[in-house]
């Protein structure tokens, strides 16, 4: 049957891109339906490249896995709609006596939520790592969603005055704490259920769910703001948001508890050593999680939150085609997480990651050179250059950060590291970007902080040692006897 064929899948997905690209590069001027079919078609090839490459690896756990990931890529649905709907939020939620005091309120309110993750990540994380990495999971998930479905019914700052914004701040940062103990214990709760020979890839399927969170908040958004009528549309992607938890909820509520953790629940010393304090001594893999969060950050945040803006302010691609090369960035970036996530498996996390990150300082200016030129060719290279540096690093990062912490410490000590490296650095990227852009009239300046994150990078990994297995998997190995998995 067709549908068994790996090849139909290829063509499928071949197919759509290439319609997705022909619409999209003529999108300023086309009319509202041929711009709806343009987004059906941008859903229909992700959700087919994502579903072969999960059919195809996943090794029959999807039951275990796809609720997981679904919840997984609401968070950043979340994220994208704070994003795309910013503009919208802050004429509906702060006063419009000051245009420019709006914009900064509202990307204020984008940043809150990365300001709050490192108390989400000691939070759920501690609950993980003592009592489950499912019961944290639908814990942080079902709040998300009571949170979302608050925003959608929130009365704005014409109907109750500056109350509106404060209690749209409160929300936001409901959602930043259960984001910091959502994603990361996310990548655990998934890479423990899978045999070590596999884990690379599926890392670069658990990023790429995050990628497709964005793209599902730009295209809903579209869709909803352009052809609902009424002040009321932008409620609705909020509305669709929750019943994506709800539905998210219900079926991790049917998971079942890792193996690796039941076999740490086993042994009291593991549970008993595993304090907070124990956690935050573990200097050389809390420095290297906060490493490689800082240089995930900015690259993943370069593609989706300055890229575009980068090109239609200094850029000189013609008006308009910016929208086309920022999503040519993210789409790339998008199928290329799992190839390299594949890469990996076969090479080790650790050797691709620092390949990586020498190459990411090398060709740091070269990039910003190249997505400034006049030739559409050059910037078509920069895009890709990006895509691959970002991907190359973040495609294996979920299984690499598995192998830093002992089991009973993961879920605290990655989220938590991951956490503040992505808030402290990534979160800053693009307002760290266009300062120095600006202090130094150069428009490829924020290569020099791509550089240094780069570094950053490369430090974080090379800091952890060279073994595949911590001192804890070691000695559980040793165990005899097979620990049933209970639900």
């Amino acid at each position: 049957m067709a549908l068994n064929n790996p090849r139909f899948f290829v063509l499928l997905t071949t197919g759509c891109f290439l319609v997705d690209i022909f619409f999209l590069k003529d999108e300023w001027s086309h009319t509202k339906k041929i711009l709806i079919l343009k987004e059906i078609m941008s859903v229909f090839y992700k959700c087919f490249l994502l579903s072969f490459i999960g059919i195809n690896y996943m090794t029959g756990k999807k039951p275990i896995l796809w609720p997981v990931l679904a919840g997984n890529a609401l968070e950043f649905f979340d994220l994208g709609l704070y994003g795309c709907l910013s503009p919208l939020l802050a004429s509906k939620f702060f006063p419009s006596s000051d245009l420019f005091a709006q914009t900064i309120a509202a990307a204020s309110l984008f940043a809150a939520g990365f300001v709050t993750r490192p108390l989400g990540a000691i939070i759920f994380g501690h609950i993980a790592d003592q009592y489950g990495r499912k019961r944290s999971l639908t814990l942080t998930l079902a709040i998300m969603g009571v949170a979302t479905l608050s925003v959608s019914f929130l009365p704005t700052y014409g109907d109750i005055g500056i109350l509106a914004p404060v209690l749209l701040t409160i929300l936001r940062f409901i959602q930043g704490i259960c984001a910091g103990g959502e994603y990361n214990s996310a990548a655990v709760f998934v890479l423990e259920h899978i045999e070590r020979k596999r884990r690379g890839i599926v890392s670069g399927i658990i990023t790429a769910t995050s990628i497709f969170g964005f793209f599902m908040a730009s295209i809903i958004t579209n869709l909803t703001t352009v052809s609902l009528p009424g002040d009321w549309s932008w409620r609705v992607p909020f509305l669709i948001g929750s019943f994506i938890a709800l539905i998210s909820y219900i079926l991790r509520l049917k998971t079942l508890e890792t193996p690796e953790f039941l076999k740490t629940k086993s042994f009291r010393k593991f549970i008993v050593s595993s304090s907070f304090i124990d956690v935050v001594k573990n200097r050389r893999a809390m420095i290297s999680t906060i490493g490689v969060g800082c240089l995930a950050g900015v690259l993943s945040l370069t593609i989706v939150g300055f890229l575009p803006t980068f090109l239609l302010s200094f850029g000189s691609v013609p008006p308009g085609y910016e929208k086309f090369f920022a999503q040519f960035c993210l789409f790339l970036y998008f199928i290329l997480l799992p190839v390299f996530g594949f890469l990996s498996d076969y090479i080790t996390q650790k050797k691709l990651m620092i390949f990586s990150s020498v190459t990411s300082f090398f060709i740091s200016f070269p990039i910003f050179l190249l997505l400034l030129s006049s030739h559409l060719s050059n910037v078509v290279i920069g895009t890709f250059l990006l895509a691959s540096l970002a991907a190359s690093f973040l495609g294996p990062m979920h299984a690499y950060m598995l192998s830093v912490f002992p089991i009973n410490q993961r879920c605290r000590g990655i989220s938590m590291g991951f956490s503040i490296g992505v808030a402290i650095f990534g979160g800053s990227a693009p307002l760290i970007s266009t300062s120095l852009i600006k202090m130094t009239g150069l428009a490829y300046a924020p290569a020099c902080y791509f550089a240094f994150s780069s570094l950053m990078g490369l430090m974080a990994v090379c800091l952890r040692h060279p073994e595949d297995e911590t001192a804890t998997e070691k000695e559980l190995a040793q165990t005899s006897g097979p620990v049933a998995v209970k639900a």
